[in-house]
C-alpha cells in the first residue's frame, strides 16, 4: 500500500462508499468478491490488492445499490482514487505503458530490451517525435551490433 498500515486505500473506499451511500453488502453483490476481501480494504487489513480487485471493488462502488444501475464514469473515477490510494500509478497511464510495452516488445522481438527501452522512457519528462527517432535509431544500432546476424 502507499504505506504500510493501508490507511489511505482504506480512506479512498471509505469517501466512496460514503459518496455513493452503499454497504459492504452492496458492493459485494455489484462487484462479486469476497465479503472479506471488500473488509480487508474497508478495515485497511491484509496485503495491498490486485489492479484487478481494486477495479472490481470500483465497480462495485459505481453500481446503484436498489436498482443495480452502473456509471462507468464513476467507476473509472473510482478506481482511479484506489489505484492511486494503493500505491499504483495512474490506471490510465498505466494502461497506454502496457500497450506501449507490447509495441515495443513487438518492435524489438526482446523483453530485455523491451524493458530497457521503456525504463528510459519512464526517465524522460518529454519526449518529442525527434527524441523518439533519435532513440528508436540508438536502439536499433545496438541491437545490430549485439545480433550482427539479425
Amino acid at each position: 500500500m502507499a504505506d504500510e498500515s493501508g490507511r489511505p486505500l482504506a480512506d479512498a473506499y471509505a469517501a466512496w462508499a460514503m459518496l455513493r451511500g452503499v454497504t459492504v453488502t452492496d458492493v459485494q453483490r455489484a462487484s462479486g468478491l469476497a465479503r472479506h476481501t471488500i473488509e480487508n480494504v474497508r478495515d485497511a487489513g491484509g496485503r495491498r490488492p490486485k489492479r484487478a480487485t481494486l477495479r472490481r471493488l470500483a465497480v462495485g462502488l459505481a453500481t446503484d445499490p436498489g436498482p443495480g444501475r452502473y456509471h462507468e464514469d464513476i467507476m473509472k473515477r473510482a478506481y482511479r482514487d484506489l489505484s492511486l490510494a494503493a500505491g499504483y500509478g495512474d490506471p490510465s497511464v498505466d494502461d497506454a505503458r502496457s500497450l506501449m510495452d507490447l509495441a515495443l516488445y513487438y518492435r524489438f522481438r526482446s523483453a530485455a530490451t523491451a524493458h530497457v527501452w521503456a525504463s528510459l522512457m519512464d526517465r524522460l519528462d518529454a519526449v518529442d517525435a525527434e527524441t523518439l527517432r533519435e532513440l528508436f535509431a540508438s536502439l536499433e544500432s545496438v541491437k545490430q551490433m549485439s545480433h550482427p546476424t539479425e
